[in-house]
């Protein structure tokens, strides 16, 4: 059991930050506590109830045995609302008096306009404290859940922001994480004032681009209202490891290859006759991506293919260089991240001893060393998980995301965590063009986000 002398410094700190601050935001590398300091100065806050919006899979396994690992949070108590199908029961949950509530993000809306409006309630009826917990759900103000809440959100007095990735893949974002957690005061009320301040767009309006001196200018206005957890001294002096693996589309597929890259257009035979592949833009590039993987989904022509997805399978060359990889582990733990679900059936097919971490009791046998391939998607563990307990620190990227966020949360973030013991070791594949843009992509990107979170000093 650990106790307050167990927290680092930064972490006190950022306590004492939220206790002086009713609205806040937490900045975080994936790792860094922020889980464990909004416990404990929830604790010290003292609300009567509060609600903590998160994935359905960080609900159910990191908020309440985070608690339960401390000896100032053990007695705090929990209601779980995520992911419980029937109404019934969640409006049944509703009225637990409990310290705190935990929900998905996904049933905000239905907490807001279905539950409380029929009671005629608000959220500061119900809750006197909330957290965001990844606020980057909230970034998008267009989307249902932030409509539903930007109203309402701000009669709640104690209002938590949580993130590692404030930024992502652009500026742009950083607007609803700190409207829906801060309010109108740092970057203004209305999202589109805001981009019409800081940045400028093409002549069609579809582009933004930061104006000079934006990002100066936005960290000066949040700098007040937010804090930055340091990496750990550990962490710091021991980075990821990088450890590309090299390989080639087969040379019998290279036509193919360049014709869809070049022409956008493909014609691939399959035991159902010939099927065209193709499209523009994006779409042509996820599939160049899909070759690469070593399998290809054909688009589909009717509601029967759009529903099972058909693919064609083309080459296995990732799945030789993965079999070496596992056979130099000698057993050690390996996290693999896939993109593709046809990856998933190809790496369960080659590998008998991989798990899907959707299969029942995965993480907790993956943390008691019982998994030796452990299989996730970027987004089903990207955000808060505890991966690293069992000692792990073999991650392998099978396809990488385009996603700064899932980058940083799920690749970068599940095993380089606060307690890892061994220098985490990072293998991505690399050799195909699109491949190989992607990760260099990804490394640019970082600098965006970086050069704006470092900046907001750490405050005493």
């Amino acid at each position: 059991m650990l106790s307050s002398t167990d927290l680092r410094t930064p972490q006190k700190q950022a306590i004492k930050f939220l206790r002086d601050h009713s609205s806040a935001l937490i900045f975080a590398d994936p790792g860094a506590g922020k889980t464990t300091v909004v416990l404990h100065a929830l604790k010290l806050i003292k609300p009567k109830r509060t609600l903590v919006l998160a994935t359905k899979r960080i609900c159910q396994h990191v908020w309440e045995q985070e608690a339960t690992n401390w000896m100032g949070t053990k007695h705090l108590t929990f209601t779980q609302l995520a992911g419980h199908k029937k109404v019934s029961t969640r409006i049944n949950r509703m009225h637990d008096e409990t310290d705190i509530h935990l929900l998905n993000y996904e049933l905000f809306p239905w907490l807001i306009t279905d539950y409380l409006r029929a009671q005629r309630k608000t959220l500061s009826d119900w809750y006197d404290a909330i957290v965001f917990d990844e606020v980057s759900y909230m970034k998008n103000a267009g989307s249902k859940r932030f409509k539903a809440s930007r109203n309402q959100v701000q009669d709640i007095p104690i209002r938590i922001g949580m993130t590692g990735t404030p930024v992502g893949n652009s500026l742009l974002n950083i607007w609803g994480q700190v409207y829906i957690t801060c309010g109108e005061e740092p970057l203004g009320r209305s999202y589109s004032a805001f981009q019409k301040q800081y940045f400028e767009s093409d002549y069609m309006g579809w582009n933004w681009t930061p104006k000079e001196d934006t990002r100066s200018h936005i960290n000066k206005r949040i700098k007040p209202y937010c804090y930055r957890i340091p990496v750990d001294p550990y962490r710091a002096t021991n980075p990821i490891n990088y450890i590309p693996l090299q390989y080639d589309i087969p040379k019998k597929l290279r036509k193919d290859y360049e014709q869809l890259r070049d022409e956008l257009y493909l014609e691939v035979e399959t035991t159902g006759g010939v099927v065209e592949v193709g499209g523009q833009g994006a779409v042509v590039k996820n599939k160049l991506r899909q070759m690469e993987s070593g399998a290809l989904y054909l688009n589909p022509e009717d509601e029967e293919q759009i529903k099972h997805k058909p693919w064609v399978k083309l080459h296995d060359e990732k799945l030789i260089l993965m079999e070496e990889l596992v056979e130099s582990l000698q057993g050690k733990p390996l996290l693999v991240f896939y993109e593709f679900k046809h990856e998933l059936k190809r790496i369960q097919e080659r590998f008998k001893q991989a798990v899907s971490i959707k299969e029942h009791g995965a993480i907790d046998r993956w943390n008691n060393n019982e998994i030796e391939i452990l299989l996730a998607h970027p987004k089903s563990a990207g955000h808060g998980l505890n991966l690293h307990l069992g000692g792990a620190y073999h991650v392998l990227g099978f396809t990488l995301p385009w996603s700064l966020e899932l980058w940083k949360q799920a690749l970068i973030g599940r095993l380089n965590r606060t307690g890892q013991k061994h220098q985490v070791q990072l293998y991505y594949f690399t050799g195909p063009e699109v491949e190989t843009q992607v990760f260099h992509s990804l490394k640019a990107n970082r600098k965006i986000e970086d050069d704006l979170v470092n900046k907001i000093k750490s405050a005493a």
